[in-house]
């Protein structure tokens, strides 16, 4: 009704413009009235969200999932008046992930990482966060910062109920719904430097997750 209500508002004057507009509530009509066949769910072998055989949405077996990057980073002068040399930063950042179930309904995340960044760190911008959700869960993402870090995340996810089909407005299809519980420990260095001060933090926690599909 929004598109229709602009479009004679303000008609296209060019017919690629009605061609699209056109298109586009041909494509609005179809997903109202087979939302199956325009918006359907398709999981490639061996990812975490992926349909069982009733028709009830589980997790499959994934296996470990390394990650590793090199970042290096030039900014400008923060003080011109100050000084004319540009700060260099330079990040390493590894991380592996691994994803299994022990029994139908049950699934365990591990997840490891570890970074450090160095160079010319003038703002706490610059450090290493380890709070928040990629983090330990119970800090927020203003608390924790180093120039290394060293993460352990250990997470399960028990399956409530796995055949949902809630369509909120065509722009999003709840499937499932999971309890959790989990275990976050944080080994930091300091701020100054790799080797000074420091230490671990840990957190635990339980939530609910819920899996959904959107365009």
């Amino acid at each position: 009704m929004t598109l229709a209500g602009l479009l004679a508002a303000a008609r296209p004057k060019r017919v690629p413009v009605h061609v699209l507009a056109a298109a586009a509530v041909g494509a609005i009509a179809l997903s109202a009235a087979r939302p199956d066949a325009v918006f359907p769910i398709k999981v490639r072998s061996g990812a975490v969200l992926a349909p069982a055989g009733s028709g009830a949405y589980g997790i499959e077996y994934v296996q470990w999932d390394p990650v590793a990057r090199i970042e290096i980073s030039r900014v400008p002068p923060p003080d011109p008046q100050t000084s004319l040399h540009a700060l260099l930063t330079g990040s390493l950042f590894a991380a592996a992930t691994r994803t299994f179930a022990p029994a139908d309904g049950h699934v365990v995340l591990i997840d490891v990482d570890g970074a450090i960044v160095g160079g010319d760190i003038v703002s706490r911008a610059q450090l290493l966060g380890a709070g928040g959700i990629g983090g330990v869960r119970g800090y927020s993402s203003g608390e924790l910062f180093a120039r290394g870090r060293l993460l352990g995340r250990l997470e399960w996810r028990g399956l409530l109920v796995g055949d949902l089909h809630w369509n909120l407005g065509h722009f999003a299809w709840v499937r499932s719904a999971s309890a959790a519980a989990f275990v976050d420990v944080g080994a930091l260095s300091g701020c100054e430097s790799i080797g000074s001060g420091g230490g671990v933090w840990a957190s635990a926690g339980v939530g609910l997750r819920v899996l959904y599909e959107n365009f």
